[in-house]
């Protein structure tokens, strides 16, 4: 039972419609960004944000997407090794569910989002730009070793002058 009046209600919605409905999609913003593995047609006919940020709809290719992805001058990607927010936390890599499996994670080179570069992710790959990492923890279990991490890329690029304090 939830103690929170809010959780319950929203509990109980999610009990009677499904997450891709209009009713859902529109009062629920995580449902905006959730894909499940098994419920692919259902995702891609109702998910109002995800699956066009990630230029899956067929037909609806967004080029802008690509090219402003794509010109990142790095991109670090933080995987929490006990993340059970991200599901699955390989997702946190761009990996997936392999072929509406809801047991065999596919790295993020073999998606279709990698191969076929829907949001420019291979391209900034290939171009040696995206760092993988790891973290101890679970959802968002900051600790000043990551940050150190994660700002050093940014204090290394001559793009950018960045003045690192550690409080």
């Amino acid at each position: 039972m939830q103690s929170n009046p809010i959780c319950a209600i929203l509990d109980y919605l999610l009990k009677m419609f499904p997450v891709y409905s209009s009713l859902i999609q529109g009062m629920a913003a995580p449902s905006n960004y959730i894909k499940i593995p098994t419920k692919i047609d259902a995702y891609l006919r109702g998910c109002k944000f995800l699956p066009y940020a990630n230029n899956e709809i067929p037909g609806s290719k967004n080029d802008t997407y690509v090219e402003r992805f794509a010109s990142l001058h790095k991109l670090v990607l933080v995987m929490f090794e006990e993340d059970t927010a991200i599901v699955p936390k390989e997702s946190s890599w761009f990996g997936y569910y392999a072929n509406g499996s809801t047991d065999t994670i596919s790295p993020f080179n073999e998606t279709t989002l990698y191969k076929e570069d829907l949001i420019g992710l291979k391209t900034l790959h290939e171009a040696g730009k995206v760092t993988f990492k790891k973290a101890p923890g679970g959802h968002l279990n900051y600790s000043d070793d990551l940050y150190e991490t994660v700002l050093q890329f940014i204090k290394d690029d001559d793009e950018f002058d960045v003045q690192i304090a550690v409080a």
